[in-house]
């Protein structure tokens, strides 16, 4: 993929995203194991289809003292609704810088006109939009 191909995806990716989760691997693979229809220990909660659309992409999105500030996105389909999950992995992390490129590049809006975001903590407000979602018909993403 080339450089421009890369972030025609990215663009059109972000453009899709209806909520974004602010999560590390890690607490990813936890979600997935509590939420997702396909995990291995069923319990009531595991009602969600979890698809992956790829292992995810590092995003240097600016540079504090001399150092990049480096962003992990991750692109899930969860029950059809595309959601970002991101992490900041760098050594140096500004969130400011953070926030600031969420808000530039990642425009998703709640039913109440809230940017449509949250933290592991809160992922009931996601789950929520996903399944309010389920009753109208948003677009969704397809590879």
């Amino acid at each position: 993929m080339t450089e421009t191909e890369f972030e025609t995806e990215c663009s059109r990716r972000m453009r899709l995203t209806k909520f974004v989760v602010e999560a590390t691997t890690d607490e990813c693979q936890f979600l997935w194991e509590k939420f997702s229809d396909q995990a291995m220990y069923k319990t009531p909660l595991n009602t969600y289809r979890w698809e992956q659309l790829n292992p995810g992409w590092a995003m240097t999105i600016g540079e504090l003292a001399g150092m990049p500030v480096v962003l992990a996105v991750r692109w899930y389909r969860i029950d059809g609704v595309l959601v970002m999950f991101y992490e900041s992995t760098s050594q140096v992390t500004d969130r400011r810088m953070v926030d600031k490129w969420l808000e530039h590049y990642v425009t998703c809006k709640d039913e109440d006109g809230r940017p449509a975001q949250c933290n592991t903590a809160n992922i009931h407000h996601a789950l929520n939009f996903i399944k309010k979602s389920q009753t109208s018909t948003p677009p969704r993403y397809h590879d």
